[in-house]
């Protein structure tokens, strides 16, 4: 793991070979550290807040040009700005202001010292998404010296409170500057929150596709390793939250680390049909890895579905609908709505009361099940009304996960033991409340290892494919596999019915690993499948 560091030690990272470089601890005894006016009634936990950024390069990356066509000849390696929330012991260090947080953004690039031009050109970042969004810019540019001077609760260069705490993931685009009141006051509640920007894989802008996905998992996962060794993070304690694609790139992670123990989309994201097919295009996409328990914190949208999240049927999915909110509400804007009206656009309903509860149940969760306090997990499971929210602010519904199925490597050791009839009473046992209960790929990646000699004569691989297709009888591949199968055994008429039913079911078949290369594929082997037979 490496030498401890301290963690408001300064520009860098890890045991991945950038230093923590140590700064001057300004330290005074004292009183509770005060609360920002962006808090709104959000209850102050028991700690102070710190902040620290960390500049560091992912050296097995190639550096991102800091702006738009330029070529980056700066110091080798991707740019990875992470900020830090973290608890604290008394008032030490330095009361910050918002404007610390929106000159961050020009960090994200570019690490030298900040200037007066570059503060300027930070606020014209800061401006940036709420005009994309359709705010009211020129009461936001009115607004932005106001803005700029309110105090927040994070202090700079705080003395770290004892202990070791949960370490929770929060990136986000326009990250200080847009999330930094949800971090500051998980912090304040004994949690470390790190936060990174959204980037692409090649320049700064966020890519909406599979590669973008993966490349906000490779961020997140140098981001583990560059505060492994700050003494007092607990990273087998470790949560993920993102809003709209943030949220993909977090359950992207999950399925690729196991030590993601909870997830938390606040709102959009992988609730949408779109993302999930996105998801589903990622090497690493398994639902069955899915088995963290997930908070789905949504609001009307013609995209969202939280219906959607049943296909993390091994998860326990608690969901919180918010029907007078919507997506980017639920980052700052929603509490700076009260000091720039339609900062965003017009408010779809109380901005301020909906980011406070959605802040209150992203707490009670975490604290659920990163700490085990049945305290919270007793409040996820009351109504609102029981908990203080107003009426009709939102509802809340939860879906207990089901028992996982057995990994590849225990169905293959099934399979050796007692052939596909142990696979189908698997299959049986469990059918009544798990329809599916041997993921599809699983059962595609059996056959792929039969195939390598396993398997000389095809017999079990045919048995394998009339179970998947018992078990996925509206699949393409599935009836792909056993129609092929069949024509190798020469049953003609067999293979011809579910060749013919591939090609019937192609075209509406959701599979996400059928992308528009895959159908073709797909297609032009069975047709040629077919005509071989005569049909």
């Amino acid at each position: 793991m490496g030498r401890a560091v301290p963690l408001w030690a300064g520009r860098g990272a890890s045991r991945l070979g950038a230093a923590l470089v140590g700064l001057a601890l300004a330290a005074n005894a004292g009183a509770q550290p005060a609360r920002s006016p962006l808090w709104g009634t959000l209850d102050r936990g028991r700690y102070g807040v710190g902040f620290r950024e960390l500049l560091v390069r992912d050296r097995s990356r190639p550096a991102l040009p800091a702006a738009p066509g330029a070529t980056s000849t700066g110091a080798p390696g991707r740019q990875m700005q992470v900020m830090l929330w973290y608890p604290t012991a008394g008032t030490s260090g330095t009361r910050l202001r918002f404007a610390d947080y929106v000159y961050t953004l020009q960090h994200e690039l570019d690490f030298s010292p900040l200037e007066d031009t570059r503060r300027a050109a930070a606020i014209d970042k800061f401006v940036e998404l709420p005009a994309a969004l359709g705010g009211d810019t020129i009461a936001l540019r009115a607004a932005m010296p106001r803005l700029l001077a309110f105090p927040v609760t994070a202090r700079r260069r705080a003395e770290p409170a004892s202990g070791h705490f949960p370490l929770v993931l929060f990136p986000e685009w326009r990250a200080p500057a847009s999330n930094s009141v949800l971090a500051e006051y998980l912090a304040s509640h004994g949690y470390v929150v790190a936060s990174t920007t959204l980037k692409g894989t090649f320049d700064a802008d966020p890519e909406i596709s599979t590669r973008g996905l993966e490349t906000q998992a490779a961020d997140l996962r140098f981001v583990i390793a560059a505060v492994d060794t700050i003494r007092t993070i607990d990273a087998r304690r470790l949560a993920a939250i993102g809003v709209g694609i943030a949220a993909s790139g977090a359950l992207a992670l999950q399925m690729r680390t196991p030590a993601v123990a909870a997830l938390v989309s606040l709102e959009g994201g992988i609730t949408t049909e779109g993302e999930i097919g996105l998801v589903g295009r990622s090497p690493y996409f398994d639902v069955a890895s899915v088995r963290s328990p997930i908070l789905a914190i949504t609001a009307p949208h013609p995209s969202v579905d939280p219906a959607r999240l049943d296909l993390y049927r091994y998860a326990t999915r608690h969901l919180v609908h918010f029907p007078r909110m919507g997506e980017f509400w639920f980052l700052n804007y929603g509490m700076l709505e009260r000091y720039v009206p339609r900062i965003i656009g017009t408010p779809p309903g109380d901005t301020e009361a909906g980011f406070e509860w959605g802040a209150r149940y992203v707490r009670r969760f975490l604290d659920a099940y990163l700490r085990g306090d049945t305290s919270a997990m007793a409040w996820l499971g009351e109504r609102p009304e029981q908990v203080g929210a107003p009426t009709g602010l939102f509802t809340v519904a939860a879906k207990r996960g089901l028992p996982p199925p057995p990994t590849v490597a225990q169905l293959k050791a099934m399979l050796t033991h007692g052939g596909v009839a142990e696979l189908t009473a698997l299959a049986e046992r469990r059918i009544a409340s798990d329809s599916q209960p041997i993921p599809a790929d699983y059962l595609a990646e059996l056959a792929a290892w039969l195939g390598g000699g396993r398997d000389p004569d095809g017999d079990t691989r045919h048995d394998l494919a009339t179970l998947r297709v018992r078990l996925y009888p509206r699949s393409a591949r599935a009836h792909f596999a056993l129609g092929m199968s069949a024509s190798r055994r020469g049953a003609a008429a067999q293979a011809r019915t579910h060749l013919s039913e591939s090609l019937r079911l192609l075209e509406a078949d959701s599979d996400p690993q059928l992308d528009a290369a895959a159908r073709a594929r797909l297609r032009r082997q069975a047709e040629a499948s077919l005509t071989q037979l005569g049909s």
